[in-house]
């Protein structure tokens, strides 16, 4: 009878012991992937553009600046919100100003860097090469065409385009790129204008 009661409170103390286990298993938090979700590119180079119309001319500005905001939803897709305005030095003609947005493709790269968090060891997963290729749409306003130094034919346009770029990381937040692009503009404006747009950028970009 005292064999099978102290059976009894051994099965039970061993049935206690395995709940606590698997309290306190279900407890322990297991460290989640911390993925930089975003990244900030700043560029500068050639923008060129032709077109014609009501007036016709062509510019060319080495000194652009091109800004976009990268936010991404997989690890090789994205959406970004883009910023580029070519002005002429010295006479600080803006003959090229766009704003808007378009999506992203890395081809044959991840996009992301990721970093995995354990006690005492950090492992960080970031592409060395990315490679990309686009599309995106905006409104542009081009100084189709300059009378002197004050008058000017400006025309506002729907501007849709296509890029590719080469990526190359440097840092753990920090990549060198270079980007080449091309836009087709149709005027709603009152100066009825069509034309293409041409870019060729350097820069970097920078992980949040």
């Amino acid at each position: 009878m005292c064999s099978r009661k102290s059976k009894s409170r051994q099965l039970r103390l061993i049935l206690i012991l395995c709940s606590l286990g698997i309290g306190i298993g279900a407890a322990v938090p297991i460290a989640a992937a911390k993925t930089r979700a975003s990244q900030l590119h700043f560029r500068t180079g050639l923008v060129y553009g032709d077109y014609g119309g009501q007036f016709s001319g062509t510019f060319s500005v080495p000194t652009a600046l091109d800004i976009d905001y990268e936010v991404f939803t997989h690890n090789n897709r994205s959406y970004h919100f883009r910023f580029t305005q070519a002005v002429q030095l010295p006479d600080s003609v803006p003959f090229y100003t766009y704003g808007g947005g378009g999506y992203r493709f890395y081809l044959d790269s991840k996009g992301l860097v990721e970093n995995q968090n354990e006690p005492g060891i950090l492992i960080s997963s970031s592409p060395r090469w990315r490679y990309y290729v686009g599309v995106d749409a905006g409104i542009a306003q081009v100084v189709v065409q300059t009378f002197g130094s004050i008058v000017q034919a400006v025309s506002n346009m729907l501007d849709v385009g296509v890029n590719g770029g080469l990526m190359y990381q440097v840092g753990e937040n920090l990549s060198l790129e270079l980007q080449v692009g091309g836009s087709f503009g149709y005027s709603f404006s009152s100066v009825p204008e069509q034309g293409a747009t041409g870019r060729l950028f350097f820069g970097g970009a920078y992980f949040f």
